[in-house]
């Protein structure tokens, strides 16, 4: 089967040009987002230690999730995803410019900077209305693992150079990367046309978007809908926000300790890599296949590399437990994805379900740092992840019992 994947690359080539100039801009665009990520704990570490890190990491995905999310997916639905997108990447500039004229031990310099990097964070996620809206119905899964493909090979690099900056003390070049590589996305997109007009959808006025009970209501209606297939999406962010929130908070902090013998980065980058050479597979082969079988099947790859993760801290270890929960978050996700784009009944609030779901993911980002953060500074490295792992079990067990569910539910439909 593998033997057909540059077949499927070439003909994505010659049909979906715009498609993929624009997730390769917004692709590219999380080397900047992952670089700031990956430091920003160290250096806030630094100044006020790693418990009240957890916590200001906490707060700002709050923030996030309660204030930023929703107007991003009220923007979305207004002005279309491009241009939400693009304000995010110009917000990530203004704040990689804040960190190079600022000392962020200021702490208004500091909350400066971090609103708008997490504006840009937020605005970003519309990148998935663009694909929802641009994508065929039976192209969902391939679309969606193609833009995995490009984001985490680009996340992946960013992991691969985190020890140049939380080891040799080079953290404010991750501003200039920041700076960097958001203006070359912004760019890149600038040159593309809209997914929408503002006449085709009606959404609410902007200040009523900070509200975020709206869009969670919009949300909550798209998924009824739509028959709760969203769900799948809904629970495989909810898992990446919770497992990817706890990883990316301690494995700096470990590194930093540590040193090179931790690995380099690439026990943390080895999620990325997986997805950067296995996404767009993942997509097709829910696209081609049934999706509930690779769907059942990831969340399964998923329990048993959480199973696994905590009893050992040596660098191998975890890049090999990576790799198995790497695939199974691919399959899982881009099946979801793929369901999600086949019943799409209406993409009049995609805008707005993207909105929940950057939500949701804020959500698990937020609750992730504050529970590793008081674990790894009362009992350590392996008791972060030993509670992390339990409580993503949960998630992926009530996956798999939905995903049979609406099989059943399909079943007596037909009859």
């Amino acid at each position: 089967m593998l033997t057909h994947v540059p077949k499927l690359i070439n003909g994505w080539t010659a049909h979906h040009k715009s498609f993929l100039l624009f997730i390769s801009g917004a692709g590219v665009a999380a080397f900047g987002s992952a670089t700031i990520y990956g430091v920003l704990p160290v250096v806030i570490a630094v100044i006020y230690g790693e418990w009240y890190t957890g916590v200001i990491i906490s707060v700002l995905c709050l923030i996030e999730a309660l204030l930023i999310d929703p107007i991003g997916g009220n923007l979305a639905d207004k002005i279309g995803g491009r241009k939400t997108v693009m304000i995010g990447l110009a917000s990530g500039v203004l704040a990689g410019l804040v960190w190079i004229t600022f000392s962020l031990h200021n702490p208004v310099a500091l909350t400066a900077f971090a609103l708008l990097l997490f504006i840009g964070y937020g605005f970003r996620d519309s990148s998935e209305t663009y694909i929802l809206r641009t994508t065929k119905k039976d192209e969902g899964g391939m679309a969606f693992g193609l833009y995995g493909n490009i984001s985490s090979l680009a996340i992946f690099f960013a992991t691969v150079t985190l020890p140049f900056f939380v080891i040799a003390g080079n953290e404010v070049f991750a501003a200039w990367i920041l700076i960097f590589v958001y203006g070359a996305s912004f760019t890149m997109l600038s040159l593309l046309p809209d997914d929408i007009t503002a006449s085709k959808i009606q959404s609410r006025v902007l200040l009523k978007s900070i509200n975020p009970i709206p869009a969670i209501k919009n949300g909550l209606w798209f998924i009824k809908e739509n028959k709760n297939y969203p769900l799948l999406l809904i629970g495989a962010t909810f898992f990446e926000g919770m497992f990817y929130g706890t990883i990316w908070f301690v494995f700096p902090l470990h590194l930093a300790k540590i040193g090179l013998s931790g690995g380099g980065g690439l026990q943390l980058g080895v999620y990325d890599l997986v997805t950067a050479f296995f996404a767009g597979y993942a997509g097709y082969l829910a696209d081609k296949y049934n999706w509930k079988h690779t769907h059942s099947l990831g969340w399964l790859f998923i329990i048993v590399g959480l199973i696994a993760l905590p009893f050992y801290g040596w660098p191998v270890w975890l890049i090999i437990v990576g790799f198995i929960i790497g695939i199974g978050n691919n399959l899982a996700y881009y099946s979801a994805a793929h369901a999600l784009e086949a019943n799409d009944i209406d993409h009049r609030e995609d805008g707005e379900f993207v909105g929940l779901k950057s939500i949701v993911s804020s959500l698990g980002y937020a609750i992730a740092p504050l529970i590793a953060g008081f674990l790894y500074s009362q009992y350590g490295f392996k008791m972060s992840l030993s509670v992390n792992s339990l409580l993503c079990i949960c998630v992926a067990l009530w996956m798999i019992w939905l995903t049979w569910k609406l099989e059943n539910t399909e079943n007596k439909q037909i009859k």
